[in-house]
């Protein structure tokens, strides 16, 4: 059997963490280690990740400084030792099924990288099915297109089961948001085969107090991160992706600007911010203004 590396990094999520890790242990797939990274938290979340490693020897738990999502998940990439991986937010939650059919669907298929769809949760218990794909098989670079046109498949870490070899060299930039927009296309662009399945098998919690949920002045590394895409595009002399990637730097400097006049931010400050970043990203940006 395959052995699975699952990479939850913790925060501060007492209130859902629970759920999270039950979701895991509960698997009908049992080859698995679930590397639980700890970032710092100052609320209960740490004793009840202590708690649960004691209970289930399947679980790794690594406790480190605060230093982000990007810096938590590199933690348990770093010490990860599955044949495949799989990142889980602490947040959110698994069917108990998904390891099983992801496993056998990615050795049916012959894939390097399958991913699967999901629900959203809202904080009243609604839940959503987010699901609009069609299963079906890409290259590496063609499922990077259908990520930013017009963002088809969502670029998250999550939800997806990867080859362990793709992250032997490849990790998350820290002290950065939108991470997943710098590092996944770079992890899916050149392999041969992508399937995406679009079986809701992961549980996407929308909450006020989780990164994209809430408001702060660092929302504008989604600028950054679409102009990093720029970059990797040019690198890979792919006209179409670098200006997938534009419109979307576009989209989200008109977004972000929009929410720093309504939080009060200065927005001079961020018009001088996307100038330099746009200019240094490549001579296919449109200028907003």
């Amino acid at each position: 059997m395959s052995k699975v590396s699952i990479i939850l990094p913790v925060y501060n999520v007492q209130a859902y963490l629970e759920t999270s890790i039950k979701s895991v242990l509960n698997q009908t797939y049992t080859s698995f280690e679930l590397i639980i990274v700890n970032d710092g938290s100052t609320d209960s979340s740490f004793e009840i990740c202590k708690y649960y490693a004691k209970k289930d020897c399947r679980i790794r738990l690594v406790n480190k400084e605060n230093g982000g999502l990007s810096s938590a998940r590199n933690a348990g990439l770093d010490v990860a030792k599955g044949d495949n991986i799989y990142f889980l937010d602490s947040d959110d939650y698994i069917d108990s099924a998904t390891l099983q059919i992801m496993v056998n669907e990615k050795e049916r298929l012959q894939v390097s990288c399958l991913a699967t769809g999901h629900l959203n949760v809202m904080e009243d218990g609604i839940v959503c099915n987010a699901n609009s794909t069609s299963s079906q098989i890409y290259s590496g670079k063609n499922y990077v297109h259908c990520m930013v046109n017009p963002r088809q498949i969502g670029a998250y870490a999550w939800g997806k089961l990867f080859d362990r070899s793709i992250f032997n060299s490849l990790r998350f930039p820290e002290g950065l948001l939108y991470e997943d927009i710098m590092t996944i296309p770079q992890a899916i662009y050149d392999l041969n085969r992508v399937a995406y399945i679009k079986t809701p098998l992961y549980m996407y919690r929308q909450r006020e107090g989780s990164i994209l949920n809430s408001y702060s002045e660092k929302r504008s590394d989604e600028i950054l991160a679409y102009c990093k895409l720029i970059d990797f595009a040019d690198e890979k002399n792919d006209a179409i992706l670098a200006w997938y990637a534009a419109i979307n730097t576009v989209r989200a400097y008109l977004e972000v600007r929009h929410r720093y006049k309504v939080h009060g931010f200065d927005v001079a400050k961020l018009e001088k911010e996307y100038r330099k970043m746009a200019k240094s990203a490549a001579r296919r940006i449109i200028w907003p203004f």
